[in-house]
């Protein structure tokens, strides 16, 4: 048993890496999973198995690929910057927080809504088209978004 959790948990650090998640953000996306199974934490090493594979599950649906062998999956989609990976991850923790709203059933990650808010950050239409300073701006503002989110669900549900 130790085994499988010591692998389920170096799988998730490998995938924090693969996906280049910063530490807040990382501990952002371990808190709203956990709290699926209602006890928020913010460590990996927190959490039970059943939260450690919804865990890896998640940042799966985000892009994570295992090694298979000796080729491991590319970090980025082609024609996406690092920068446009993670802005399109924090987005999709909103939609999963329910800090955006599915608009379009046909379109479930929102990307036109994502359009919309980078547009309105920046002047400019596409998360891959921003600049490094752009697209820090967008990031840290998701950020914010996400932690302002995280705070009032706590709020709502005091324990």
């Amino acid at each position: 048993m130790d085994n499988t959790r010591n692998a389920e948990l170096a799988a998730i650090h490998v995938a924090k890496k693969q996906l280049r998640l910063d530490e807040a953000t990382y501990r952002s996306i371990v808190e709203m999973v956990s709290a699926r199974f209602g006890h928020p934490v913010s460590s990996a090493g927190l959490m039970g198995s059943r939260e450690r594979r919804a865990l890896l599950e998640q940042l799966r649906t985000w892009g994570f690929r295992k090694a298979d062998g000796a080729t491991a999956a590319p970090a980025t989609r082609p024609g996406q910057s690092p920068q446009a990976q993670k802005i399109l991850a924090l987005w999709a923790a909103l939609v999963e927080a329910g800090a955006v709203t599915v608009t379009d059933p046909g379109d479930p990650s929102c990307v036109k809504q994502l359009r919309s808010f980078v547009k309105r950050m920046t002047g400019v239409e596409s998360a891959s088209w921003l600049s490094a300073h752009q697209a820090n701006n967008v990031i840290e503002g998701l950020k914010a978004w996400l932690e302002r989110t995280f705070v009032k669900q706590a709020g709502a549900n005091p324990e």
